[in-house]
């Protein structure tokens, strides 16, 4: 495995700057949203102090009028005649927060029971006004006439327990505001851009990441095909006359050696012996058998084949015991029989010599509309993980007596077909091998 590269210096400033960009936005988001919160604070207090203010102005304008004047009259007059200035209306409140006398055009409706109740809870009751501050610039102010008009007999009628609400409207705090979420709108919308830059760049990156493992991953497996398709190709030279200079001498061999052990029922030669002879050169005739189909070549001879009849065939030409098979009846698929049917045998026999005589194959042949899919497994001890890697290699095996093309072969015909031909461990025990074939279609366009 090649190690992995070092890291890229211009990944890490675009990082950098990424996170640079967040935090600028973040701030900016912050500061426009504290600062609105201040300003809405500010122009509550503002608006407060004005209002108090005009109050002060309200109560000399009244305490000016004629002496025999009610106090019902001075107000009804104050706001007949200041309709445009900042007070807009006023009412006189019993302690019940009913309403003895209304003057003026409200801008939002009084509402005297919170008030009340709010100036019951205040120290000095006698003085101190409650206020109301609304987003607008309203204020609505509450405080008790007692001693407003202290010595004039004409306030005798409202001097107990009496109270004045007024509506008062403030300029410099709507003012305030409205700069407030001007400047929050500003800084969102700066805000937004920049973690929009943020959001490109992430994506640029990620793009350019996914784009360099993708090339890295390419390059890996042309390079693993490449050699692959190298030593396949010498293996390939090499089967080719091994397997022409050796098939000859080997059926001469085997043949002498039929006639010797005949010729020992007289007991003139060993019998061990001769088995011996001919047990090896059976190993030999097998391993040229698998070295001339592992490198034989040619186009396919499909053909409609019947799946059970297919899977019981290759039960029986493997000599393999105790085979269980599932396989649809009277369903075809399109494939070349004697390679197939070659794979599996192999498969078989790899399965029945991983698998004692007392348990069960399972032969699984299951077609859909896109593909056939063929399962074999065993009920011995399972694939070793180094193994998985290697086990479809030409001429590598772990048996004594194998030759180690099987299951090269039954991968390459596998091939051959457009398909696949994978190995896996059971998660209930024993390995699993998945043959794959795809529709004709499919297997053309592969």
């Amino acid at each position: 495995m090649n190690p992995a590269p070092p890291p890229n210096t211009s990944s890490k400033r675009l990082l950098w700057l990424l996170a640079l960009t967040v935090a600028v936005g973040a701030a900016l988001a912050a500061t426009g949203i504290t600062g609105y919160i201040e300003a809405r604070r500010n122009a509550r207090h503002l608006a407060a102090a004005e209002v108090e203010a005009m109050l002060q102005g309200l109560r000399r304008t009244v305490l000016r009028a004629p002496g025999a004047e009610p106090l019902d009259t001075a107000l009804a007059a104050y706001f007949t005649g200041t309709e445009t200035g900042e007070f807009t209306a006023a009412a006189i409140i019993d302690p019940h927060g009913n309403t003895r006398g209304h003057f003026g055009h409200n801008h939002r409706p009084f509402q005297p029971s919170p008030l009340l109740q709010r100036h019951s809870t205040q120290r000095n009751r006698r003085q101190l006004p409650v206020l109301h501050t609304f987003d607008d610039g309203v204020v609505h102010a509450l405080f008790p006439l007692a001693h407003w008009g202290k010595g004039r007999r004409s306030f005798s009628g409202h001097a107990q327990n009496t109270f004045l609400l007024v509506e008062a409207v403030s300029h410099q705090g709507p003012a305030m505001v409205s700069r407030a979420k001007m400047a929050l709108a500003i800084e969102t919308a700066a805000a937004l851009l920049l973690l929009l830059v943020a959001a490109l760049l992430l994506r640029q990156k990620l793009v350019a990441d996914a784009r360099a493992l993708t090339l890295e991953a390419e390059k890996r497996a042309l390079a693993v095909a490449l050699e692959r398709n190298e030593r396949l190709k010498a293996l390939g030279r090499m089967s080719a006359v091994l397997g022409h200079e050796l098939k000859n001498p080997i059926a001469a061999l085997k043949g002498h050696a039929q006639l010797l052990r005949e010729e020992a029922a007289t007991g003139q030669i060993d019998p061990q012996r001769i088995q011996r002879l001919i047990a090896e050169t059976e190993q030999l005739e097998t391993l040229t058998t698998h070295v001339l189909d592992f490198v034989r070549t040619g186009e396919l001879q499909r053909s409609k084949v019947y799946l059970d009849d297919l899977a019981e065939s290759a039960a029986a030409l493997s000599g393999v015991k105790r085979i269980a098979i599932d396989a649809p009846e009277a369903t075809t698929w399109l494939l070349d029989r004697a390679r197939i049917e070659q794979a599996l045998i192999n498969l078989l026999i790899n399965a029945g010599q991983a698998t004692d005589d007392e348990r069960d194959i399972h032969l699984s042949l299951r077609p859909d509309a896109d593909a056939l899919h063929i399962d074999v497994r065993d009920r011995g001890p399972g694939i070793a993980p180094e193994d998985l890697e290697r086990i479809f290699q030409p001429f590598y095996t772990r048996r004594a007596k194998g030759t180690g093309l099987g299951l090269a072969l039954a991968q390459r015909i596998a091939e051959a077909h457009g398909g696949t031909l994978q190995a896996a461990n059971h998660p209930d025990g024993g390995a699993l091998f998945t043959l794959t074939l795809p529709a004709v279609a499919a297997a053309d366009k592969q």
